[in-house]
């Protein structure tokens, strides 16, 4: 007898009921705006790109520099200079620097700068407070005569006229690479004194590189446009006459120096960007002052060619120079040109 089972009924599943899309022209509507709206970004993405330069300006040229603020300032070394020595000058009874200029007695930060810094050096290494009193003296004697702009910038202006060939500078006259000296002679008296006040003075010049090119008053920081970018130097000799602006390239570095320091002792971000386009743009110029076969040129203008040429010691100490943004940034490129100018001219 076969058994005839039912077979159970099939659990029913309900599904539910999809909501109703858009219909088909709606659809193709909602389409076409979308692709619209993609067309116009990347239309204005593509303008925007183009002409940057036009809509923002040229940009800075940069290289990133992340510095390090373990090492030392590139003036202090490792030697003992003889309390007779007159390489920089004599020294008075109060221990202050004596610098002339033919038979005058004048006022010279620049020359004032390294003195100080071989006393800094010898008092390191020596220990004998004669190498500091020497320095301090000579410090206070150039701030008792500087002078401080209403932002707060403390200046270093020569009191005297230089004038070479057809550059012509009537006194007063300031300095990218005596404002630069100065920064650093300032944070080497702070390290070496712990007293404070030497990095207050320290605070009060790195503010003249804040200074934009002006018609009157002083300034140094010049940027030049080429090329759709931003190129900073630091003038040595700054003139109003654009054309005599030579970008003289050890002033440049000593300037950098300066920065360099000051972000070993504050971490100031600022600074390190105002040295990172500084020390780019001189990397950057190296092909313009290279004189392949010969001593590199003092200047990497055609200006400043024809007014200084390109003395061999100079080059010598650009040689230098290079070496040490090497070691200060870990770009390779610096220790690459020194090397190039080192195979073009060396003794």
């Amino acid at each position: 007898m076969i058994d005839l089972q039912v077979p159970p009924v099939p659990e029913v599943q309900t599904r539910r009921r999809p909501e109703p899309g858009p219909p088909p022209i709606a659809r193709r509507r909602h389409l076409a705006r979308t692709l619209l709206a993609l067309v116009l970004v990347v239309a204005v993405g593509s303008v925007l790109i183009v002409f940057r330069a036009e809509i923002w300006g040229p940009q800075f040229n940069h290289s990133g520099y992340s510095l390090s603020r373990d090492g030392q300032s590139p003036y202090i070394g490792n030697y003992v200079i003889p309390l007779t020595d007159t390489t920089w000058g004599e020294t008075s009874e109060d221990d202050v620097l004596i610098t002339r200029v033919g038979n005058e007695a004048v006022y010279h930060p620049v020359n004032s700068a390294w003195y100080i810094n071989q006393m800094l050096t010898s008092f390191k290494e020596s220990n004998n407070p004669e190498y500091l009193d020497r320095a301090i003296a000579t410090a206070k004697y150039l701030i008792n005569v500087s002078a401080t702009d209403d932002r707060g910038a403390i200046w270093f202006p020569y009191r005297f006229g230089h004038d070479v060939k057809t550059l012509r500078l009537g006194a007063p006259w300031h300095s990218g690479m005596a404002q630069g000296m100065m920064l650093s002679t300032f944070v080497n008296l702070y390290e070496a004194t712990g007293d404070k006040y030497w990095k207050k003075m320290a605070a009060g010049t790195v503010k003249s590189f804040d200074q934009p090119k002006v018609e009157s008053g002083p300034w140094f920081t010049n940027v030049i446009e080429e090329d759709g970018k931003k190129f900073v130097f630091y003038e040595e000799y700054p003139a109003l006459a654009e054309e005599q602006n030579t970008q003289v390239v050890n002033g440049h570095i000593y300037a950098l120096y300066g920065l360099y320091d000051y972000y070993r002792i504050t971490g100031d971000k600022r600074i390190e960007w105002l040295f990172d386009v500084g020390a780019s743009s001189i990397r950057d110029s190296f092909d313009a002052y290279r004189n392949p076969g010969q001593a590199s040129w003092y200047s990497p203008t055609e200006y400043g060619r024809t007014v200084w040429g390109n003395p061999e010691k100079y080059h010598k100490g650009v040689i230098s120079q290079l070496r040490t943004l090497g070691e200060i940034t870990g770009d390779v490129a610096f220790w690459q040109q020194a090397d190039i100018l080192y195979s073009d001219f060396h003794e």
